[in-house]
């Protein structure tokens, strides 16, 4: 598997390999232990459990724990109650039913309230953080929905930011990595309306070529790969959806039948010019599987394409009112002659 294009390390795994551990890799040993917290005490008055032999820890010991360190740097005050000072994001993210015991660099954590001294202190002392992510009250990336509006991020402060989520659809489960700074959490609940919807227009129109014209990492344009499509075209015109997208083809190639994706762009090239309205190819397939990746907008896509998809799929992250899902089909409709689903 490559290398992560954020830090160069090993963060990336094949999703056969991520999800054959998936059972056991939040789950306690005889030892360990666990007692749920009031998320509304203070975190003065929270004490933790030591990482147990087996190298795990609950997280709400290990909340506990990031808590007192943070009131320690002054970043947030002692009286502060333990569910304000941030937000836990487990590695990888699936729907769990229980409460889990967190492995070493398994935590994506974000909070408000950090600045790089306190981050790197918890990198160093909570060995169960993966990364700091200093957050604001928007969503990074094109939110907006408008390719003029303003770009605004996340800044991660500490470690590699790169985590994956796991969404089951009805043809199995696929692999998401994403960097979670650029981009909006969409935390895996189990049944993902999204997902299913789109299955049961795949079953009904059985399409042969597939457009996922707002595609984020990939989620709907990879189900629609695994349900059978041959041909499907990913495009987004945020650079960390587009790469990621690529990547995510690659991470779940085994399920796809791929042997293997071409990058035509490089991350550190791409983050240089991070929207980018002209399309531009990212990465291709070109094996019995037609899988193309481009980041531009949308609109401007037609042009690359062979045709008028059998199914486009538009889900821009702001779709607003019906009126403005009515406008998008109808321009759709003029630009390419076909029919936009929206999801």
């Amino acid at each position: 598997m490559n290398s992560c294009p954020v830090c160069g390390g090993p963060c990336i795994e094949s999703a056969s390999s991520l999800i054959s551990v998936l059972s056991s890799r939040f789950s306690p040993c005889p030892r360990c232990k666990g007692i749920i917290k009031d998320k509304d005490s203070p975190v003065s008055i929270n004490r933790w459990e030591e990482v147990c032999t087996c190298n795990k820890r609950f997280i709400d010991d290990v909340f506990a724990h990031i808590g007192s360190i943070m009131a320690e740097e002054g970043v947030i005050s002692p009286i502060a109650p333990l569910k304000s000072i941030g937000t836990p994001l487990i590695h990888p993210g699936y729907s769990i039913k229980t409460h889990p015991f967190l492995p070493p660099r398994s935590l994506v954590f974000l909070s408000p309230h950090v600045d790089k001294k306190t981050a790197e202190r918890l990198q160093n002392e909570v060995i169960e953080i993966k990364a700091v992510i200093k957050s604001s009250p928007f969503t990074p990336g094109l939110s907006t929905g408008s390719l003029k509006g303003p770009v605004r991020t996340y800044k991660t402060l500490s470690g590699c930011d790169v985590r994956a989520d796991i969404f089951e659809t009805p043809y199995g489960p696929i692999v998401l990595y994403k960097p979670q700074s650029l981009l909006h959490i969409e935390f895996p609940r189990g049944n993902d309306p999204k997902i299913a919807n789109l299955a049961g227009t795949l079953s009904r129109k059985q399409p042969s070529t597939v457009l996922d014209a707002c595609c984020g990492v990939g989620t709907l344009g990879i189900t629609a790969a695994l349900f059978g499509v041959k041909k499907v075209t990913f495009n987004d015109a945020w650079f960390a959806s587009a790469y990621f997208s690529g990547l995510n083809l690659l991470v779940n190639s085994s399920a796809l039948g791929l042997e293997s994706v071409t990058f035509t762009r490089d991350w550190h090239q791409m983050k240089k010019h991070p929207v980018s309205r002209r399309p531009l190819c990212v990465a291709y397939c070109g094996e019995d599987r037609d899988f193309q990746v481009w980041q531009g907008d949308y609109h401007e896509i037609v042009a690359h394409l062979k045709g008028t998809p059998d199914l486009t799929i538009i889900d821009p992250f702001q779709k607003g009112s019906p009126g403005l899902v009515t406008h998008i089909k109808d321009e759709w409709r003029a630009i390419s002659g076909g029919e936009a689903f929206i999801p």
